[in-house]
């Protein structure tokens, strides 16, 4: 369960860091640093829970060799839940590398 949540917050933040472009996977895997087979799970997932939309993006026939891919894009719900969830400060632990004088 833990992991899933780690994921999908990896690729929830990987799409909310440019909202206005749509990722093609590959890049989305890159960008979440995962795997595909970690990443179409997830995705699978946050589509069912409306937190990402996904389209295919149009072929033109006329350029060989090219095939067809998925462009992803977090929805506004997506967005939300992405800032919900991260950190809003920075705790300083005792003991972190500083020396008292």
């Amino acid at each position: 369960m833990f992991w899933r949540r780690l994921h999908a917050g990896r690729v929830l933040r990987a799409l909310t860091a440019r909202p206005d472009l749509e990722l093609d996977t590959a890049a989305l895997a890159e960008a979440a640093d995962l795997s595909p087979a970690r990443l179409y799970p997830v995705l699978v997932r946050l589509r069912r829970l409306n937190q990402v939309a996904t389209r295919w993006d149009a072929v033109d026939v006329s350029a060989p060799g090219r095939a067809c891919r998925q462009l992803h894009r977090a929805t506004v719900y997506g967005r939300w839940v992405s800032a919900a969830h991260r950190p809003r400060f920075v705790v300083s632990w005792p003991g972190d590398g500083k020396r008292a004088e």
